[in-house]
């Protein structure tokens, strides 16, 4: 997959701004939904497009793109990640998942899972970077003793962990706690599995 990386900022809880100023400087293009507008606004930072069915916005803004889609039957979170799916990007760091209300996490969770076989997903909370993997070979970087969790979303089978507390060798991780609260014991982490979908939370600091 060719690298095309965007930012997505949704309108939920904020613990990251400073993670977002440094993915903004390197000039990745940044997307967010009618309701995030106004929140960065307060922040001094203008994205390069607003999108949503912009009933959450005080006044449509004429400094950067809008992107009008009114269908009242998908959130903005969904139209966002369609639209980046559409103009080609590959990867996506977003910020503002969670907020107050459950069942909206959770469908945002569900559409990350969904749009992860066409879209890389980085997701940030509490200076902690999430990413929804598929089969392949991934190396993570990390100081002695930081935090890696992973989450399988399925049965991940012929899984390979190196250079943490605790690896792994051509084992099936299942749903389940099993793969929490590990630590990296080297500078890199070598991951590798040939089946299932996994999440892996890491930090964010060397991995974007």
């Amino acid at each position: 997959m060719s690298s095309k990386p965007a930012i997505l900022t949704l309108n939920g809880l904020w613990q990251d701004e400073e993670i977002l100023r440094s993915l903004i400087q390197k000039g990745y293009f940044h997307l967010c939904t009618d309701g995030a507008y106004d929140l960065l606004k307060k922040m001094d930072i203008t994205p390069d497009a607003v999108i949503g069915d912009m009933d959450s916005i005080k006044k449509l803004p004429d400094n950067c793109r809008v992107i009008p889609i009114p269908n009242q039957e998908r959130n903005d979170s969904e139209k966002a990640l369609e639209w980046l799916i559409q103009e080609g990007y590959s990867t996506v760091h977003i910020h503002g998942f969670r907020g107050d209300r459950l069942d909206h996490e959770l469908v945002n969770l569900s559409l990350f899972l969904r749009v992860s076989s066409h879209l890389e997903i980085f997701a940030y909370e509490g200076g902690q970077l999430a990413r929804i993997l598929r089969p392949g070979v991934y190396t993570f970087r990390g100081h002695k003793g930081a935090l890696l969790s992973l989450i399988p979303l399925s049965p991940v089978e012929d899984l390979h962990l190196e250079g943490t507390e605790y690896t792994l060798e051509s084992e099936t991780l299942f749903p389940g706690s099993r793969g929490l609260s590990n630590h990296f014991v080297m500078s890199e982490v070598f991951l590798s599995f040939t089946r299932g979908i996994l999440v892996a939370v890491i930090p964010y600091k060397y991995n974007i």
